[in-house]
């Protein structure tokens, strides 16, 4: 009987409070064998949501080749991984490198979001979540003007355009 592969989870851990981590990523942690988290910024408390018998390796001291390793291994002895990453990691995380090193090994992965810091901070003073959104989109704008090849200033001006205008 051949044994199952699970993709890698990559999860968004949130802001750091175990209780704003999405259902989802919740989810992923309670059914995870094996969970690799950004030990230096994802706090230990996150992690309340696996299993005691999960085994959880931190990532602060590893390169990208000792990650992707850990996590191929894992995978391919039919394990459930869950890579936890602070905030979202699609926004700030550096999921990408790791996803093309994981697309070059043909070891599936899915993304599952986090609660992005800047929209936790702005509940927690009460400030407009559409003007943290524009503050998050310019504050993205070197990592994503040189990404998909925009000009900061047309990446600010979509940016700004999509949270403050309706086009429906």
């Amino acid at each position: 009987m051949e044994k199952e592969i699970f993709p890698i989870m990559f999860v968004g851990a949130g802001p750091g409070d175990p209780d704003l981590i999405t259902v989802k990523g919740q989810q992923a942690l309670m059914k995870a064998d094996v969970v690799i988290y950004a030990g230096s910024l994802v706090p230990e408390a996150v992690l309340k949501w696996t299993r005691p018998e999960t085994r959880r390796i931190s990532s602060a001291a590893l390169n990208l080749e000792q990650i992707v390793d850990e996590m191929g291994r894992a995978s391919e002895a039919g394990e459930r991984v869950v890579r936890l990453h602070s905030g979202d990691p699609s926004l700030y995380g550096a999921i990408f490198e790791q996803m093309a090193e994981l697309q070059k090994r043909n070891i599936s992965y899915q993304v599952i979001p986090g609660v992005t810091a800047a929209f936790a901070a702005a509940a927690a003073m009460g400030l407009d979540q559409n003007i943290m959104a524009a503050l998050v989109c310019i504050n993205s704008k070197r990592f994503y003007s040189t990404t998909i090849k925009l000009s900061v200033d047309t990446f600010c001006r979509f940016c700004l355009a999509e949270v403050f205008f309706d086009f429906d």
